[in-house]
């Protein structure tokens, strides 16, 4: 996988978990359901082919999503 495919990756779940969030707040169980299921494919993926190192501007953006990932779930 390349950096472009993980940082794609990345971008969804950091979607995804957005959607999570709002889901949750309108109480769109069924819906919830099925973007943890989304989110956890992505993750799988993620885990299966991400390459062991970024640099420069790929790493930081890679940062940025996540800390944008970690604030959904604070904010849930």
């Amino acid at each position: 996988m390349n950096s472009t495919e993980v940082l794609s990756l990345y971008e969804s779940v950091s979607d995804l978990t957005g959607q999570m969030v709002a889901a949750a707040r309108s109480r769109d169980w069924e819906s919830l359901v099925e973007l943890e299921s989304s989110c956890a494919r992505r993750i799988e993926a993620l885990k299966a082919g991400e390459p062991p190192s970024l640099s420069g501007e790929t790493r930081d953006r890679k940062v940025r999503i996540i800390n944008t990932i970690l604030a959904h779930a604070i904010n849930k």
